[in-house]
C-alpha cells in the first residue's frame, strides 16, 4: 500500500496515524511534562522536597533524553517506530508509577530519568520520525498537522489533574495517568504504525523523492541547523518561563503583564495554522527564516519602548509568531535537509545540543533578570535572536548551494 504521491494530501492510513498520534502526544506530554505545573504545590510537600527540586525533574528528563536520543533516532530509521513507541509508552507508565510512590528525591528523580529515556522513543522527535515513515512523500504535511495538536496537552490535562487531585490525591492521579499509557497509547501505537513507506529509488539507487541534501553536504547543514536551533531554544525556553516577570520588571502592572503574556499562546497557534494551510508550497527553510527574522523585533520593541504597553504587545506578537513558526521549522527543516530515510537519525542527533540548551536557558535568563535587570536580559535576548537569524541565513544559502 503506497502513500499518496501528492504531498498536500494524506491517504487514509496517514490520516489515521496523525489522529492516533495526536491522542498519544496529548496524553504523553499532558501526563509527564505538565504534571508538576498543575500538581507541584501538593506533590512537593508530600514527597518531602522543595519546589525547586521538584522542577529539577524536568532538567533530569532533558539530560537523560539528550544521552539516548541519537541512538534511538538511528534505531527508528532502521526498524521503524512501532515497537519503539510501544516500549516508550510502557516506560512512561512505569515512570509515573514510580513517581507516584516517591517519598524522597531518589525515586522521584529515577522516575524523571525514565521519562527522559522514553521521551525520544514515544514523544517529540521519535514520534515525528515514525509518522514520516508512515506518511511517505506527504511527511511534511502530516508532521505539520500533528504539531498543531502538540499545544493542547495543558488544555486537557491541567483541568483533568486539578479535578482528580482533590478526589483521589496526586499519587492516585499519577497512577491513573500511567494507566492511560497502557490502555490507550500502547494499542494506538500498535494500530496506526504498522506501515512503513520506503523511499522510492531509481534503478541506479538514487532517490526519486526530494530526499534531502547530498550525503557529503549533510554534516555542514547539521552544524548550521544545530546552531540556529540552539539560539532559538535559548529564547523560547528561557523567555517563556520568565516572560511575566520580564514585563513586570519593565514597568507594567501584574495584571497587564499576565494579560499581554497570555497573548503569545493564541498567536503561536495562529502561526501554526498558517503553516498548516500553506506548508508544502514553499521550502521548509523559509518557515525557519521567517521565524528568525521576526524574533529580533520582539526585543527591539522592549528596548525602545521600555515599559510602554505598545512595546509589550509588540513583544508578545513577535515572540508568539516566531515561536509558533520555529516549532514547525524545528520538525520540518531536518526532513527537508536530511530526507525521510535518515530523519530519525539526524533529529536524534539534534536533540542532544537542544536539550542541553533547554535545561540551562531558564536558569540563565532568570539570573540575568534578577541580577542585571530587564534591559540586560533584553540585550542578551536580542543578541541570541540575531545569532539565530545569521545562522538561518547561512543555512538557507548552504542548502541552496548543494541542492
Amino acid at each position: 500500500m503506497n502513500a499518496t504521491s501528492d504531498p498536500q494530501r494524506l491517504d487514509g492510513v496517514s490520516r489515521r496515524a496523525v489522529a492516533g498520534l495526536a491522542v498519544t502526544q496529548i496524553i504523553g506530554w499532558g501526563t509527564t511534562f505538565h504534571l508538576p505545573a498543575v500538581l507541584g504545590s501538593v506533590m512537593a510537600p508530600s514527597i518531602g522536597i522543595s519546589m525547586e527540586v521538584l522542577f529539577g525533574g524536568i532538567s533530569v528528563q532533558l539530560l537523560a533524553s539528550a544521552l539516548v536520543a541519537p541512538r534511538i533516532g538511528r534505531r527508528i530509521d532502521r526498524i521503524g517506530g512501532r515497537a519503539i513507541m510501544v516500549a516508550g509508552s510502557a516506560l512512561l507508565a512505569l515512570a509515573l508509577a514510580l513517581i507516584s510512590q516517591a517519598h524522597g528525591p531518589v525515586l522521584y528523580f529515577i522516575g524523571w530519568a525514565l521519562i527522559g529515556l522514553a521521551t525520544p522513543m514515544t514523544l517529540g522527535a521519535g514520534t515525528l520520525a515514525s509518522l514520516a515513515q508512515v506518511a511517505g512523500p506527504s511527511a511534511r504535511r502530516a508532521v505539520s498537522i500533528l504539531l498543531f495538536f502538540t499545544g493542547l496537552p495543558s488544555f486537557f490535562f491541567w483541568p483533568l489533574a486539578s479535578w482528580l487531585e482533590p478526589m483521589v490525591g496526586w499519587r492516585q492521579t499519577a497512577l491513573l495517568f500511567a494507566a492511560l499509557h497502557l490502555v490507550i497509547c500502547v494499542p494506538v501505537h500498535l494500530a496506526v504504525l504498522g506501515r512503513r513507506v520506503p523511499v522510492r529509488l531509481s534503478a541506479s539507487g538514487a532517490s526519486l523523492e526530494d530526499d534531502g541534501l547530498p550525503a557529503a553536504a549533510r554534516r555542514g547543514a547539521f552544524w548550521l541547523l544545530a546552531a540556529m536551533l540552539a539560539f532559538a531554544g535559548m529564547i523560547s525556553w528561557g523567555v517563556a518561563l520568565n516572560i511575566i516577570e520580564l514585563l513586570k520588571a519593565g514597568g507594567l502592572s501584574a495584571t497587564t503583564a499576565v494579560f499581554i503574556a497570555t497573548l503569545a499562546a493564541p498567536i503561536q497557534a495562529a502561526a501554526r495554522v498558517v503553516e498548516f494551510m500553506l506548508g508544502g508550497r514553499y521550502p521548509a527553510t523559509i518557515t525557519g527564516l521567517a521565524s528568525a527574522a521576526v524574533m529580533p523585533l520582539a526585543f527591539i520593541g522592549l528596548l525602545i519602548g521600555g515599559g510602554a504597553v505598545w512595546a509589550a504587545v509588540m513583544f508578545a506578537l513577535c515572540y508568539g509568531i516566531s515561536n509558533g513558526l520555529m516549532t514547525l521549522a524545528r520538525a520540518t527543516i531536518p526532513l527537508a535537509l536530511f530526507g525521510r530515510a535518515e530523519y530519525g537519525t539526524w533529529t536524534g542527533r539534534l536533540t542532544t545540543p537542544q536539550n542541553l540548551v533547554f535545561a540551562a536557558s531558564p536558569v540563565l535568563f532568570a539570573a540575568l533578570l534578577q541580577r542585571q535587570g530587564p534591559d540586560v536580559m533584553n540585550w542578551v535576548g536580542l543578541a541570541m535572536a540575531l545569532g539565530c537569524l545569521v545562522a538561518m541565513v547561512l543555512l538557507v544559502r548552504y542548502a541552496r548551494r548543494y541542492r
